[in-house]
This record gives C-alpha cells, sequence and structure tokens, in this order.
C-alpha cells in the first residue's frame, strides 16, 4: 500500500471512529406545540381577579447554547434533547406606572430539570431541578422602565444516578425531555396585597358541620413615586360560596393594622352547617374568596376552590365521606407521542375526561411531577388522584446515603407546598419499586414518611416488588407491582403481607401487562391484546374477592420510553406497549372494553380464548441447518480435516504444539472453519437474546450502563433475529480476529518466536467446541420456552463458555510455551483490570454496579 493509499485509510478511518463516537444527543432538537395559545384552565386556578393582571409569557423567547452567539426563536411551552445548557431569553416591557405600582411575580409550571433564572445580567433565582411549579418576584430596583428587561434563564436537564430526583435509572420511565415545557405567567398585583393564603378545613366526625382557617399574609411594598392613597383604612373580608354559588359564610371585615409594617399575618375561622360534600360522583366545590379593602376600596382579592371531603383509611379500608370506597385506579402518564411531555389544556381535559368515561374513579401519577391543570381538571370532573413523589428503584446504597435522604425530604416539602391547595391530591406517594424485603428501603421509607407525615395529614402510600410483610410507621398503605404474572400465582405471599400487615393496607399500585403481540385469536397468544384483557379482568375479579382497598391499571395509555424498551416490544420511537388504549386514543382494543364493561357493570365481554400460535422463528431452523449441512460438507471434504479436528477437540495440547512447531495445517479449512464457527456463536447468541427479549434482568442490566445507544442496540438484536443474525455474524468473525491481534501483541513479552498465523490458527481452532451446539441450537429456543430444564441449561452454556475460555488459555500457553500458572495469572490480572476499570468508570458515573444488584434483588422477588 502506497503512502498516498496508506494516508487516505487512515483519513476514513478516522471520519468513522469520529461519527461513531460523536454523540448524537449533542444536536439540539427544540419541540414545541404548534399554534399553541395559552388558555385560562379557569380564573380560580389562575387565581385571575379585577385586581391582579396576568400576562402569559409564551411568545418571543430566544434559545441558544451556552457560550454560543446563535440564536433560533422559540415560543413556550417548548422541550428539547441534548446535554448542553441552554439559554432561554425574552424580552419584557413594562412601563414606569406598572413597576411603581405593582408587585411583579413570574410563575413558572414547569422546567426540567434545573434552571439560573437572571434579570437584565443578574441572577435572582436558581431552581435547584425538578418538575415542580414555583413563583418568584422580580426585584423592582432591578427593572427599567426606560428600557426592555431581559430575563434569561439557564436549562440543564440532564439526570443523574444518584443526584436527581427522578434518577436517571428506573422502570418504566417516561421519556425525559428538557426545557420550559409548561407556561410562563408574569402576574402584576398591588403593592399593597395578600402575598399568601392558606385555607384548611377540619369536618366534624358526623360531617354535618366543617371549620375554615383561613392563614392570610399581607404585605405592604410602596416604592417612592408611587401613587399613595390618602386613606390607609386597611380591612380584610373572608366570604365563602357554596357550589350553587350562594354566600354560605362570611367574616366581617377586620382590621387589619399595616403602620409601620411591612407584612402582617391573620388567621380568619369560619364555620359552616351542613356542607355539602365532594365526591367522585358529585363534583361539587366551595370557593373562597380573601378581599383586602381600603377603606371602601377593593385593592386586592384571592380566590381558591375547596372540595370538601373526608378521605381515610379504616380497619375496613378506605372510606370517603363516611362510606366504604372501592378505589378503581389507573396510571397515566403525560406522554403525547413526538412532543413528549408538551399538552395543552384540551388534550389534558378529554384525556382525563376519557379515563372518567372510562369507570375509573382515581388517577395514579408516578415517575414524574404532574401537570398542575390535571389536578385542577381532575379536581372538576371528580377524579381522586394518588401522587408520587418521583423515586423509582432506587438502590439499597443509595437509599442509605444521608446526602440523599436528606435530598428526598427536601424535595418532598416543596412537593407537598406546590400540590397541597389541590383539593382532589388525596394520597401522597413515597416512590416506587422499592424492595419488599430491603431493611435499607423501609429504613429510608420511614425517614422519608415521618417527613412527609409531619406537613400533611393526606394518605400517604409506596410501592413495593415483593410483598412486603414490615409495618413502616406513618405509612398508610402499602403497594404491590405485578408484571405479566397472575398474582394468584403468588397467593401464599399475598396472604403473608395481609397476615402481617392487615388487608385494609394492602393495594395493588402497578398492574402490568405488555401487549408487543398485538390483536389475535385469542388470549392463549401471551402478550396479545385479549391476554392483557383477561389479565386485568383477573386483576379486578381478584381485586374485588379479596376485598383490597385499591388497585392501579398501569396504565391508561401507552406511551414513550427514555430508553429502547425490552419487555414491551422494540420499536424506533421507545413507546411502551403497556396501556389499554394506544398513542392513538382510540378505544377499539378489547383490553379497554372489558375493563369500562366491568367497571360500569354493563354487558360481559367475551374475551376469546383462540389458538396459541408457535412464536419460533424457523429462520433458526433453517439457518441452523445451513450451518450444518456445510459443516458436514467439510469434515467429509478430506480425511486430514477429520483428524485434526479430532485431535483439536479430544488432544488440544498436542494440537496446539503442531501449530506452534509449524505442522502442516490448512489455511483454507481454518478459513472455513472461522466462519462456521463464526455461525454458530451467532445462531446461539441469535437464540439466546431473542428468548431474553422480554427478561427484566437483562433490561436493568444494560440500562446500568446508561448508554442509550447500547440499550437501543440490544433491544433491537433480542427483537429482530433476522437481522441480528447478520450483525452477530459479523461481531464474532471480528472477535476472533481481535482475539488473535491481542494475543499475538502478547506475544512480543515471550522469548521465543510467534506468528500471527499460528496465533490466529490456534485461536480459531480453539472454539471448536462451538460446532458441537449446532443440532442444540436447532431446537434450543423450543427447549427454553418450555421452561423445564432452563435453570440446567444456564449452568450448561456457562461450563461451556469456561471450557472455551480454558481451551484458548492452553493454546495460549502452548504456543508461547510458557509455563500455564503464568498466562492464567496475566489474564487473570489483564481481565480484572480491563473489566473492573470499566465497571469503576461506570460505577462512577451511573452507579452501575449497586443498580445491577438492586436490578437482581428487583428480579428474585418478582
Amino acid at each position: 500500500m502506497g503512502k498516498m493509499s496508506k494516508l487516505k485509510f487512515a483519513v476514513v478511518i478516522a471520519a468513522l471512529l469520529s461519527f461513531v463516537f460523536t454523540d448524537s444527543n449533542a444536536q439540539i432538537k427544540i419541540k414545541k406545540l404548534p399554534d399553541y395559545k395559552f388558555e385560562i384552565v379557569d380564573s380560580v386556578f389562575h387565581n385571575f381577579t379585577d385586581t391582579r393582571k396576568i400576562v402569559s409569557l409564551h411568545e418571543d423567547w430566544k434559545v441558544s447554547i451556552e457560550d454560543d452567539e446563535k440564536k433560533a426563536v422559540t415560543s413556550i411551552p417548548s422541550t428539547f434533547k441534548t446535554d448542553e445548557v441552554l439559554i432561554f431569553e425574552r424580552d419584557i416591557n413594562l412601563t414606569q406606572s406598572q413597576i411603581l405600582n405593582n408587585r411583579i411575580k413570574l410563575q413558572f409550571l414547569g422546567i426540567n430539570y434545573a434552571a439560573e433564572i437572571s434579570l437584565n445580567g443578574l441572577v435572582i433565582h436558581k431552581n435547584p431541578g425538578g418538575e415542580i411549579p414555583f413563583i418568584i418576584e422580580l426585584p423592582r430596583d432591578i427593572l427599567k422602565s426606560d428600557s426592555v428587561n431581559t430575563l434569561s434563564l439557564k436549562v440543564l436537564h440532564e439526570l443523574d444516578a444518584e443526584a436527581t430526583i427522578p434518577l436517571s435509572h428506573g422502570i418504566y420511565m417516561p421519556e425525559n425531555w428538557g426545557g420550559i415545557f409548561r407556561d410562563v405567567l408574569m402576574i402584576l398585583m398591588p403593592d399593597v396585597a395578600i402575598s399568601g393564603s392558606k385555607i384548611k378545613y377540619t369536618l366534624s366526625e358526623d360531617l354535618k358541620s366543617v371549620d375554615f382557617d383561613c392563614f392570610v399574609d399581607i404585605t405592604k411594598e410602596i416604592l417612592n413615586g408611587a401613587k399613595r392613597d390618602t386613606l390607609k383604612n386597611y380591612k380584610l373580608e373572608v366570604n365563602v360560596y357554596g357550589p350553587d354559588g350562594k354566600l354560605a359564610a362570611k367574616k366581617n371585615k377586620i382590621k387589619v393594622d399595616l403602620n409601620g409594617k411591612d407584612e402582617v399575618s391573620y388567621k380568619v375561622s369560619l364555620d359552616i352547617k351542613k356542607p355539602k360534600l365532594w365526591s367522585p360522583d358529585v363534583p361539587q366545590e366551595y370557593l373562597v374568596k380573601i378581599s383586602l379593602y381600603n377603606d371602601s376600596l377593593k385593592i386586592d382579592e384571592t380566590v381558591q376552590a375547596k372540595s370538601l371531603y373526608s378521605f381515610k383509611n379504616s380497619s375496613e379500608g378506605l372510606v370517603l365521606n363516611g362510606n366504604e370506597i372501592k378505589i378503581n385506579g389507573v396510571t397515566y402518564f403525560q406522554s403525547y407521542g413526538e412532543y413528549g411531555s408538551l399538552v395543552t389544556v384540551e388534550k389534558l381535559r378529554d384525556d382525563l375526561k376519557l379515563i372518567k368515561d372510562t369507570g375509573f374513579n382515581t388517577v395514579r401519577f408516578s415517575k414524574t411531577v404532574p401537570h398542575p391543570y390535571a389536578l385542577r381538571i381532575c379536581e372538576k370532573i371528580g377524579l381522586l388522584t394518588f401522587v408520587e413523589i418521583p423515586l423509582n428503584s432506587v438502590n439499597e446504597d443509595l437509599s442509605s446515603d444521608q446526602s440523599f435522604r436528606e435530598r428526598a425530604i427536601g424535595y418532598s416539602k416543596y412537593f407537598i407546598e406546590s400540590f397541597e391547595k389541590m383539593t382532589s391530591f388525596s394520597a401522597i406517594g413515597l416512590g416506587s419499586s422499592y424492595l419488599s424485603n430491603s431493611a435499607k428501603h423501609n429504613s429510608f421509607l420511614h425517614s422519608l414518611a415521618e417527613a412527609v407525615r409531619a406537613r400533611t395529614n393526606k394518605l400517604i402510600f409506596t410501592s413495593f416488588i415483593g410483598f412486603p410483610e414490615k409495618d413502616i410507621e406513618n405509612v398508610d398503605l402499602f403497594g404491590i407491582e405485578v408484571s405479566n404474572n397472575p398474582i394468584l400465582e403468588n397467593k401464599d405471599k399475598y396472604d403473608n403481607s395481609v397476615a402481617k400487615l392487615g388487608k385494609e393496607k394492602i393495594i395493588i399500585t402497578e398492574a402490568t401487562y405488555s401487549t408487543f403481540n398485538g390483536s389475535t385469536s385469542g388470549y392463549d397468544n401471551d402478550n396479545s391484546f385479549e391476554a392483557q384483557a383477561k389479565y386485568f379482568e383477573e386483576i379486578i375479579n381478584f381485586s374485588a374477592n379479596e376485598k383490597l382497598p385499591a388497585y392501579f391499571v398501569n396504565t391508561m395509555f401507552d406511551f414513550r420510553g427514555e430508553y429502547a424498551p425490552f419487555s414491551t416490544g422494540f420499536n424506533e420511537q421507545n413507546i411502551y406497549q403497556i396501556g389499554i388504549v394506544g398513542e392513538d386514543r382510540l378505544i377499539n382494543r378489547i383490553s379497554y372494553k372489558v375493563i369500562n364493561n366491568k367497571l360500569k357493570k354493563g354487558d360481559k365481554v367475551t374475551i376469546p380464548m383462540g389458538d396459541k400460535t408457535d412464536d419460533s422463528p424457523i429462520f433458526f431452523v433453517l439457518i441452523g441447518l445451513g450451518i450444518a449441512l456445510v459443516m458436514g460438507l467439510l469434515i467429509n471434504s478430506k480425511r486430514k480435516f477429520r483428524e485434526d479436528a479430532s485431535r483439536a477437540l479430544l488432544r488440544p495440547y498436542n494440537f496446539y504444539a503442531d501449530i506452534r512447531d509449524q505442522r502442516i495445517l490448512s489455511g483454507f479449512h481454518s478459513n472455513f472453519l472461522m466462519v462456521i464457527l463464526a455461525g454458530s456463536n451467532a445462531l446461539f447468541l441469535t437464540n439466546m437474546f431473542y428468548f431474553l427479549r422480554t427478561n427484566f434482568l437483562l433490561d436493568q442490566f444494560v440500562e446500568a450502563f446508561g448508554i442509550y445507544s447500547l440499550k437501543e442496540f440490544v433491544s433491537y438484536v433480542a427483537w429482530n433475529p433476522l437481522v441480528a443474525f447478520p450483525y452477530l455474524f459479523a461481531i464474532s468473525i471480528v472477535g476472533i480476529f481481535i482475539i488473535s491481534v491481542m494475543v499475538y501483541i502478547s506475544s512480543f513479552f515471550v522469548k521465543n518466536r510467534v506468528l500471527f498465523s499460528s496465533v490466529y490458527y490456534m485461536v480459531t481452532w480453539s472454539f471448536l467446541p462451538l460446532a458441537l451446539l449446532i443440532p442444540v441450537e436447532l431446537v434450543l429456543y423450543r427447549i427454553l420456552v418450555e421452561n423445564i430444564v432452563n435453570v440446567y441449561a444456564y449452568y450448561f452454556v456457562i461450563l461451556y463458555a469456561l471450557w472455551l475460555i480454558q481451551r484458548l488459555f492452553k493454546g495460549v500457553y502452548v504456543i508461547f510455551d510458557v509455563r500455564p500458572f503464568t498466562i492464567y495469572f496475566y489474564c487473570f490480572v489483564l481481565v480484572v483490570v480491563v473489566f473492573g476499570g470499566i465497571l469503576f468508570y461506570f460505577q462512577l458515573s451511573e452507579a452501575a454496579i449497586f443498580n445491577i444488584i438492586n436490578a437482581y434483588k428487583q428480579f428474585v422477588l418478582m
């Protein structure tokens, strides 16, 4: 090869490596809703009164990568996919009168993940992370009236395996897009205003009266030059209006003393007799209006909606307004196809109304922070909400870390403060996929529950893999997660949980069934719509027969996940096919119809049994026969090859010695054998991957390394055997050459001269036992599917792999002509250094080892 040819070759290789190792996520992909217009959910949610002005800031934003001058025009809500830090900027024009006479606040309904907010170049707020809504006030001494004000947000969305909530790894985690993905509102309120109000109510035991306690904060912040009223006779008034719009209670004007004070607080108490209570069947609410007057002039007013109901657990189960209630629930992920979590109020309302119309009375929000609009809509249409802190699959080591505990407790504080005003928020979850038998997880949950109980009297629940048996103080409900396997298979474990904790405390928080096979002839075909319908029918029947307080179907809609799925079928969009309704929101699946009819007690929907179809690809047999035929032709081509094969298999030491001593060995036969062995290895791996394509442990093992492309590749290979075989065949051939090169390089450290051809022949013939697997590979998948000898099969595979490794090591020390101990020692050191280094790196960056251990423990409990 000439110098120019070598140079061209080097350039091509460099270009290929650059392409391979360039992270596609480095490109910015901005998503925004087409023709989005801000819509007021209702005046109560936004606290929209005639004394305050609300301005939507959804237009005229510019976005750029940090330290990059190129800016793109966008609108809010919008999301992005990149590991880069993005800068969102917008100009705000304010008049001098607006600045002097109003306090100006910004309300962010959702940013993912962390944000640093600046005004006119000065940092005014740092949001530590999470999608929790928050409000900040713009310092009026920074605002300018003679020129534009520049609002800037530095947004970083990358999740971490240990330092963020939610964590970067989990089970069925929704797709994670960064950005300002919910509305941003500017609120102009008077300089003397009701700055805060918290309304608590207490229902009497007989539910015949209710006491309201209104905690009101009033602040005064008058700037020089602002218009001043001559009268300073401030008074406070509280009016409560019933569901019929009539005045139900009133507190006459209370004198407010702001002389020489910038802030005062008051507690106003009222009571109502015979209150009208909220329920899923009759969703009705009271409006509490708090007004601030300066003499007869109303200068500020706030409005809050309060739905009155009593929701608690008892020895008989859950009780709503004094009557036992059965929670028929469903999990809802806010995922809307290619737009991720971007959503309009109309779509949210349509989704939740469909959930209500199906017959569910409760929605569970899990693994992400719900849109605050969603909780308000649930309250209005009659849906209880179980809202979880977005913690999922926390490994035991992390749960024991004190700094993480403090972070989780701090997060729960802001989480509760943000959503407690939403009266449909009836229970708070501490997270999901905890180990039911873990003392470390129980200790973590005890600390978190204690902190949550100090801030709210709502029901507290948590969700386990496995069946919990140990009570945790302050936890009211213990959830069980079941996936694909019928719960009756673990009836004895369920009975143990009931015996230890009590039937009134056990609920099903996640009942999941994947439907990657779609519509088939009947439920005899696993992972079909019909099998899902049968599964959920049994879950509902079990819940009714065992008188469970609650169960939750997981999920209402198919949704898009962060990683390529294994157990729900591979697809390029990472759609988790576990919903009873698809992404298209069409209600044509039999699982939806069955659930709808059972919940509404309609006519029974017959689920066909059908004929079980064989999912064993004929491809395995055809390729296996082809490889066997070629191997047979090679064996029968010459007696010399048969003799070489016998010696290599039965007397490998002598055979390797012949290779070392340059005895005659056909290069054609060796090359041909290498191709056959690569084919056998590829077919074996294709069989194994296809069988394990829904395996939870393989799924979580690959995900633990946090490499999106790796999991996508493994999932693709597992679900597409026709494509997987040529891929794995090529990888097997390349693998043999790589091993040969590595062994040859190692030969530089021994005294005797070793030829590359000798090394190559030795490596190829050391894998000869792979040829013995060809007959097994014809039927391997069918054997594994029967699940009779699988444990023995796995042991056999491990021992077979060790045999191959032992043959390879023997070949190395024979052709190197060194002591066996030397090779075993250095190979052991090499393996420890290489694989130990890789694991150490991923442990530091992704907590891979802890997550793999956690996944194994979850797998054992399933």
